[in-house]
């Protein structure tokens, strides 16, 4: 269904940002069915609206997006901390292939619109946008399910390590900056 639903969202009044599984870009068959699917889509997208990003980090794109279409991606979880609506298109087949456990199909379907069809999709895509926080309460709740105090990660990965080794903190001192103020009118 992806040329498809790329069509019908382009003729929507929003931003695409389309983010390949990494996989994607791999031209052998067995990765991308042979097809360069970055010159195949690029066409689809509305002008000045449309892009297919072109890192493998899917970070900036989740902190740019109001909205997620996936399938059955790891990314979906990632977009829980956003607190923004997931749809997500139904594959079994993928989920048999891809061997997704039950119960992560069952969680990412607790908490997206799920959708058979384009026009699901479509229609599931209006809906997300136009009530951003429809099944806000879910998200959460999975989120600070699956993630431990998100945000943090670094800081008390410094604070175990200076423990290890035995040296106390020092904080960083930050150099005074220059303060440019603009004439008086």
């Amino acid at each position: 269904m992806g040329e498809e639903l790329v069509r019908r969202l382009s003729d929507m009044p929003v931003n695409l940002i389309m983010k390949l599984h990494d996989r994607s870009r791999d031209l052998r068959e067995r990765y991308s069915g042979g097809v360069d699917w970055t010159a195949r889509l690029q066409p689809l997208l509305a002008e000045g609206r449309g892009v297919i990003a072109p890192g493998h980090d899917i970070t900036p794109y989740l902190v740019a997006s109001d909205l997620m279409i996936t399938d059955h991606s790891s990314a979906g979880f990632e977009f829980l901390l956003r607190d923004k609506p997931i749809v997500r298109i139904h594959r079994p087949a993928l989920i048999r292939l891809a061997n997704i456990h039950a119960d992560y199909v069952a969680l990412l379907a607790s908490v997206a619109e799920s959708a058979n069809t384009i026009a699901e999709a479509h229609a599931a895509v209006e809906r997300g946008l136009s009530n951003p926080s429809g099944q806000s309460s879910d998200r959460q709740a999975v989120a600070m399910d699956l993630f431990y105090r998100p945000g943090g990660a670094t800081g008390r990965s410094v604070a175990a390590l200076l423990e290890v080794i035995e040296l106390e903190p020092v904080r960083a001192a930050v150099p005074e900056r220059e303060v440019q103020c603009l004439p008086s009118a």
